[in-house]
Formats: structure tokens, C-alpha cells, sequence
């Protein structure tokens, strides 16, 4: 059984790149009640995934 070096270098992967990871809860989301991201709003579920991988930028 191979691990994950063994794995990367049979799949000739040089470098990793780094990932962002978001936690959306649905239940504790709501359209009325938008959550702020400094000066970003978050009214939807698309919103909170972008302010939570991109910073206000996203």
C-alpha cells in the first residue's frame, strides 16, 4: 500500500499548492439576517463561501 510521498511521486506531482478552506452552516445563514465581513455583508450562501475564502477582497 502506498502513502502520500509515494502517491505524489508516482504521479510525478512536484509541488503542492495551498487550500483555503471554508465552513458554511446552512442552518445558521439567513438572508435577513446577513453576517459582517468587515465592511462586506454576507446575505447569501454564495457571499459567506466568497468572504470566507477571499477575505473582503473576495
Amino acid at each position: 500500500m502506498l502513502g502520500v510521498p509515494q502517491l505524489l511521486e508516482k504521479a510525478k506531482v512536484k509541488d503542492l499548492v495551498r487550500a483555503h478552506v471554508a465552513v458554511l452552516d446552512g442552518t445558521a445563514l439567513s438572508p435577513s439576517h446577513p453576517r459582517a465581513h468587515g465592511w462586506v455583508k454576507a446575505n447569501t450562501l454564495w457571499a459567506e463561501l466568497a468572504c470566507q475564502l477571499g477575505g473582503e477582497e473576495g
